[in-house]
């Protein structure tokens, strides 16, 4: 399974609540067998759109209600 994952470049920095959330879900998502891939990455297709961000990034224009979007937020 092909996942986007949203995560406002934050994976590197794991002293943010959403960076330590993206690295431990994006690894634990790899290990299972899944092709996981970061926003801007130029991958097509995704199967699901991972969103870890703050809820009012869901308003910006790359929120695609077609997709099937799973949000993580705090």
């Amino acid at each position: 399974m092909r996942i986007r994952i949203f995560d406002a470049n934050r994976r590197m920095d794991i002293t943010s609540g959403y960076g330590l959330m993206s690295l431990q879900i994006s690894a634990a998502l790899k290990e299972f067998g899944n092709d996981v891939c970061f926003y801007p990455d130029d991958k097509t297709g995704e199967d699901i759109v991972l969103w870890i961000r703050p809820p009012h990034y869901l308003g910006t224009k790359d929120f695609d209600l077609t997709k099937k979007n799973v949000v993580y937020t705090m």
